[in-house]
């Protein structure tokens, strides 16, 4: 069995995540991931276009992940990030449903 995957261990690249990836497929009931920074979804030079920090985390069992494909500003994500946990909770909405909420 492979170890769990820990910060402390350095940076999280979408090699580290690949290489600690379960046998099992996501599933509904797998964790949701939030990657609030700017640009979380693209690749680098390293990787094709599809293969993400996003998809990476999907292939190790995550059932959703919320990324950025932009640059945005840091007033506003903080603001999203504070209202879309929120709205995900206590109205019992999709993670979808609720990204969309706390953007509009």
């Amino acid at each position: 069995m492979r170890s769990a995957l820990s910060l402390a261990d350095g940076e999280l690249t979408v090699a580290r995540i690949l290489e600690h990836t379960a046998a099992a497929a996501p599933g509904p009931d797998g964790p949701l991931a939030v990657l609030s920074a700017c640009e979380t979804d693209l690749s680098t030079g390293d990787h094709d276009e599809a293969l993400t920090l996003s998809t990476a985390l999907v292939a190790g069992g995550v059932a959703d992940v919320v990324g950025s494909r932009w640059a945005v500003e840091d007033s506003a994500t903080a603001l999203l990030m504070a209202v879309f946990p929120h709205l995900l909770t206590s109205q019992d909405l999709a993670p979808a449903d609720a990204l969309r909420a706390a953007q509009l």
